[in-house]
C-alpha cells in the first residue's frame, strides 16, 4: 500500500521526466524507459497476478503503436501537407504530446482496477468500514486532481519544456558562478556569526509548483547562509536564465515570485571548523562545476557527486561537516525534512520574512 500512496507524486515526476526526454534525442529509446518506469511502478504495487500480466501485455502493444508512430508518422505528414515542414513539426509534436498521455492513462485504469479489487478484499476482510476516512481519500484525490489541472496549464508546460532544455542531470554545466566577493563575505562571518542558516521558501516557480503537487507541501525550495542577513545565501536552482542551473547565488527577489509569499529562517550553531570545512566544500563545487539534479527529483540517485538538487545541497554540506542533526539518504531530502526531521531540537527558528 505504501507504493500506492506514492504514485500521485511519482506520476508527477514522470511526467516532468517525459517532458524533459520529449525534448531532443531518441524518442523511441525514450518511450521505453517511460513505458518501463511506469510498469514497474504499476507491478510493485499490484497484488493480482492477473493484473500485473494485463498490465505488462498492455504496455507492449502500446509501445508497438508508439513506434509505429514515431517511424510511419513524418512520411505520412509530408505526403498529405505536400512537404510543409512547419505544420510536419507541429503535427509531430502534439502526436507525441498525445502518445506519451496513453502511457500515463494506460497505468491509471489499471490503478484503479486494482484499487477497486483491494476495497473489494477489504469489504471480505472486514465487517465494518470507516466512512469518513474513504470520505478523507476521496476529497485528498480531488483536491490533487484540482491543485494539478491549475499548475499544468498550457503556458506552464510550456515554460516548463523551454527550460528542460537548460538542464542536464548526468554532466557540469555550471562552474564559477560564485564571485570573490561572496567567498570574502562568507570568510568573514566565520568569526563574525556562529551560525549556519537555512532558509525554507516557495519560489512560485513552475517547477516548484509541480514539486509542491506531488510532496503535498507547502514549502518547496531549501538555501543555506553563512549570516543572519543573508548575504551569503546560495543554493542549488535553476540559475534564473542569467546562469546556467547548479550552485548559483539566490537573491530574496529569486525567493518572492509567488504572491504573499512567506520566508522562514532557521539557524543552526555550529563551530568555525565545521563553517571553514563547508566554505571549503563549496569553493571545490564552484571551481569543479555542478548542475541541477532534475532526473534525481524522480530516480533519488545523483549520477556525479556535484549534480544535486537544492535540499540535497544543503543536506550533503551539513553532513560534510559532520553537523547533521538527522539521517536519512541525502537523494531523498525534501526541503521540508530539513526541519520537520529535527527531533533532537538543534535547529532554532530565527525569523520570518513575508512578501505582500
Amino acid at each position: 500500500m505504501y507504493i500506492l500512496k506514492r504514485i500521485p507524486s511519482i506520476l508527477l515526476f514522470l511526467v516532468m521526466y517525459s517532458l524533459f526526454l520529449l525534448v531532443a534525442g531518441n524518442k523511441i529509446i525514450h518511450y521505453i524507459l517511460l513505458d518501463l518506469l511506469l510498469v514497474i511502478v504499476y507491478i510493485k504495487g499490484c497484488r493480482k497476478n492477473f493484473y500485473k500480466k494485463a498490465a505488462l501485455f498492455s504496455f507492449v502493444v502500446l509501445f508497438v503503436i508508439q513506434t509505429l508512430v514515431i517511424l510511419q508518422l513524418p512520411s505520412i505528414i509530408r505526403y498529405e501537407w505536400d512537404y510543409n515542414e512547419k505544420m510536419l513539426v507541429y503535427i509531430y509534436e502534439q502526436s507525441n504530446l498525445l502518445i506519451i498521455t496513453l502511457s500515463f492513462f494506460i497505468e491509471i485504469i489499471f490503478e484503479i482496477k486494482e484499487e477497486q479489487y483491494n476495497f473489494i478484499k477489504i469489504l471480505q476482510c472486514k465487517t465494518y468500514i470507516d466512512f469518513r476516512k474513504l470520505k478523507n481519500i476521496a476529497h485528498n484525490k480531488k483536491d490533487l486532481i484540482c491543485k494539478a489541472s491549475k499548475v499544468l496549464t498550457k503556458d506552464n508546460v510550456r515554460e516548463l519544456i523551454l527550460d528542460m532544455r537548460r538542464h542536464n542531470s548526468f554532466s557540469y554545466i555550471n562552474d564559477g558562478t560564485l564571485s570573490e566577493k561572496y567567498f570574502e563575505l562568507a570568510q568573514k562571518s566565520i568569526f563574525t556569526d556562529p551560525f549556519v542558516y537555512i532558509i525554507l521558501s516557495d519560489t512560485g516557480s513552475v517547477a516548484s509548483q509541480l514539486i509542491g503537487v506531488g510532496t503535498q507541501k507547502p514549502y518547496n525550495h531549501a538555501s543555506f547562509s553563512f549570516d543572519r542577513n543573508l548575504e551569503t545565501l546560495i543554493s542549488y536552482n535553476g540559475g534564473e536564465k542569467i546562469n546556467p542551473p547548479g550552485l548559483n547565488t539566490e537573491m530574496l527577489e529569486y525567493l518572492m515570485k509567488k504572491k504573499d509569499a512567506t520566508i522562514y529562517i532557521y539557524k543552526l550553531p555550529v563551530t568555525r571548523e565545521a563553517k571553514q570545512k563547508m566554505l571549503e566544500k563549496i569553493k571545490e563545487i564552484n571551481k569543479n562545476g555542478s548542475s541541477y539534479n532534475l532526473v534525481g527529483l524522480m530516480t533519488r540517485k545523483s549520477y556525479k557527486p556535484n549534480i544535486m538538487f537544492c535540499s540535497q545541497f544543503v543536506y550533503s554540506l551539513l553532513k560534510y561537516a559532520g553537523v547533521e542533526y538527522f539521517e536519512k539518504k541525502a537523494s531523498s531530502i525534501k526541503p521540508t525534512d530539513l526541519v520537520e526531521l529535527d527531533y533532537h531540537r538543534k535547529l532554532l527558528f530565527d525569523h520570518e520574512i513575508k512578501f505582500k
